[in-house]
């Protein structure tokens, strides 16, 4: 994916978020990042997975660890991407 603005022409990357409910909350799990987090509600993942996401490649970009940022999910956690709806 690319910026529409040409003087920010850089790649942006991609990451899949995996929500799935669970018997007494929802966890949302950023599997480039292998980050997980969990809520009372969907929205509440989500918005917890995306602080997540952040503080990590913050972190990342701060102390030079890029190359230490993407560590992914397990091969099972991918298929059920693969297979989710």
């Amino acid at each position: 994916m690319e910026t529409d603005n040409p003087k920010l022409k850089r790649k942006l990357f991609h990451l899949d978020v995996l929500i799935e409910k669970q018997t007494d909350c929802y966890t949302a799990h950023c599997l480039q990042l292998d980050l997980i987090t969990d809520g009372d509600t969907k929205a509440e993942a989500e918005a917890m997975i995306v602080d997540a996401i952040s503080e990590q490649i913050t972190f990342a970009i701060e102390n030079n660890l890029m190359d230490h940022l993407f560590q992914p999910a397990p091969p099972a956690e991918w298929r059920k991407l693969l297979y989710s709806n």
